[in-house]
Protein backbone atom coordinates (compact mmCIF):
# COMPACT_ATOMS: atom_id res chain seq x y z
CA UNK A 1 0.00 0.00 0.00
CA UNK A 2 1.60 3.12 -0.76
CA UNK A 3 0.70 6.47 0.85
CA UNK A 4 1.52 10.46 0.92
CA UNK A 5 3.91 12.15 2.96
CA UNK A 6 2.21 15.20 5.35
CA UNK A 7 4.36 17.46 3.35
CA UNK A 8 3.64 15.92 -0.33
CA UNK A 9 -0.23 15.56 0.56
CA UNK A 10 -0.02 19.60 1.54
CA UNK A 11 1.59 20.73 -1.63
CA UNK A 12 -0.98 18.67 -3.76
CA UNK A 13 -3.90 20.37 -1.73
CA UNK A 14 -2.20 23.52 -2.13
CA UNK A 15 -1.73 23.23 -5.72
CA UNK A 16 -4.91 21.87 -6.12
CA UNK A 17 -7.50 23.93 -4.23
CA UNK A 18 -5.22 26.97 -2.96
CA UNK A 19 -3.60 28.09 -6.57
CA UNK A 20 -3.44 28.73 -10.25
CA UNK A 21 -6.63 31.14 -10.20
CA UNK A 22 -10.24 31.32 -8.97
CA UNK A 23 -12.04 27.80 -8.12
CA UNK A 24 -15.80 28.02 -7.89
CA UNK A 25 -18.27 25.44 -6.15
CA UNK A 26 -21.24 23.70 -8.19
CA UNK A 27 -24.78 21.88 -7.27
CA UNK A 28 -25.32 19.03 -8.13
CA UNK A 29 -28.61 16.70 -7.90
CA UNK A 30 -26.92 13.69 -8.33
CA UNK A 31 -23.43 12.76 -7.74
CA UNK A 32 -20.65 13.54 -10.78
CA UNK A 33 -18.83 10.84 -10.02
CA UNK A 34 -15.57 10.84 -11.28
CA UNK A 35 -16.29 11.77 -15.17
CA UNK A 36 -18.34 14.50 -13.97
CA UNK A 37 -21.93 13.37 -15.15
CA UNK A 38 -24.21 13.98 -12.98
CA UNK A 39 -27.01 16.61 -13.07
CA UNK A 40 -25.68 20.11 -11.72
CA UNK A 41 -28.28 22.76 -10.79
CA UNK A 42 -29.83 25.25 -13.54
CA UNK A 43 -32.72 26.26 -11.82
CA UNK A 44 -32.90 30.50 -11.99
CA UNK A 45 -30.69 32.80 -9.96
CA UNK A 46 -28.15 29.73 -10.43
CA UNK A 47 -24.47 30.26 -10.59
CA UNK A 48 -21.27 28.57 -9.47
CA UNK A 49 -19.70 30.59 -6.75
CA UNK A 50 -15.86 31.33 -5.95
CA UNK A 51 -14.97 29.10 -3.29
CA UNK A 52 -11.50 29.65 -1.40
CA UNK A 53 -10.01 27.48 0.84
CA UNK A 54 -7.81 27.60 4.10
CA UNK A 55 -4.34 26.81 5.05
CA UNK A 56 -4.39 22.49 4.99
CA UNK A 57 -3.58 20.75 8.40
CA UNK A 58 -2.82 17.21 9.71
CA UNK A 59 -6.78 15.97 10.97
CA UNK A 60 -7.21 12.82 12.20
CA UNK A 61 -3.82 11.77 10.12
CA UNK A 62 -4.83 13.33 7.11
CA UNK A 63 -4.14 16.51 5.50
CA UNK A 64 -6.92 18.58 5.47
CA UNK A 65 -8.32 21.80 3.83
CA UNK A 66 -11.84 23.31 3.97
CA UNK A 67 -13.55 26.23 2.87
CA UNK A 68 -12.69 29.58 4.53
CA UNK A 69 -15.28 31.41 4.57
CA UNK A 70 -19.63 31.18 3.48
CA UNK A 71 -20.34 30.68 0.18
CA UNK A 72 -23.86 32.64 -0.54
CA UNK A 73 -25.90 31.55 -3.72
CA UNK A 74 -28.30 33.93 -3.03
CA UNK A 75 -32.27 32.85 -3.70
CA UNK A 76 -34.03 30.62 -5.77
CA UNK A 77 -35.58 32.47 -8.53
CA UNK A 78 -37.36 28.83 -9.49
CA UNK A 79 -37.23 25.41 -7.72
CA UNK A 80 -33.77 24.01 -8.08
CA UNK A 81 -34.50 20.24 -6.93
CA UNK A 82 -32.95 18.44 -4.05
CA UNK A 83 -29.08 19.49 -3.77
CA UNK A 84 -26.86 16.20 -2.90
CA UNK A 85 -23.99 16.79 -4.09
CA UNK A 86 -21.24 19.45 -4.61
CA UNK A 87 -18.16 20.01 -7.09
CA UNK A 88 -15.48 21.91 -7.41
CA UNK A 89 -14.33 23.29 -10.80
CA UNK A 90 -11.29 25.31 -12.38
CA UNK A 91 -14.05 28.08 -14.37
CA UNK A 92 -17.49 29.76 -13.46
CA UNK A 93 -18.93 27.32 -16.84
CA UNK A 94 -17.69 24.49 -18.48
CA UNK A 95 -14.04 23.89 -17.12
CA UNK A 96 -12.76 21.16 -15.58
CA UNK A 97 -13.83 19.20 -12.69
CA UNK A 98 -11.05 18.99 -9.86
CA UNK A 99 -13.08 17.31 -6.83
CA UNK A 100 -16.47 16.51 -5.72
CA UNK A 101 -18.57 14.89 -2.81
CA UNK A 102 -21.40 14.87 -1.30
CA UNK A 103 -23.36 17.08 1.66
CA UNK A 104 -23.89 15.39 4.62
CA UNK A 105 -27.65 16.06 4.10
CA UNK A 106 -29.21 16.99 0.99
CA UNK A 107 -31.17 20.20 1.25
CA UNK A 108 -34.49 20.66 -1.22
CA UNK A 109 -34.38 24.41 -2.82
CA UNK A 110 -37.76 25.88 -3.36
CA UNK A 111 -38.53 29.00 -4.92
CA UNK A 112 -37.50 32.32 -2.61
CA UNK A 113 -35.06 29.79 -0.56
CA UNK A 114 -31.79 30.82 0.49
CA UNK A 115 -28.53 28.73 -0.48
CA UNK A 116 -25.66 28.89 1.83
CA UNK A 117 -22.50 26.83 2.51
CA UNK A 118 -21.47 27.81 5.76
CA UNK A 119 -17.35 27.83 6.09
CA UNK A 120 -15.74 24.64 7.20
CA UNK A 121 -18.05 23.12 5.58
CA UNK A 122 -17.00 21.52 2.80
CA UNK A 123 -13.30 19.52 2.84
CA UNK A 124 -11.04 17.85 1.04
CA UNK A 125 -8.38 16.11 2.22
CA UNK A 126 -5.19 13.64 1.41
CA UNK A 127 -3.20 11.17 2.89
Amino acid sequence: MAALSFTHALTLLNESLRSGGTKYLALFINDPGADGTGTEVSGTGYNRMPISFGTPSVVNGKQTTANSSDINFGTAGSAWGAISYWAIYDSASGGEMLWYGAFNRAKTVEINDSVVVSAGQLTASLS
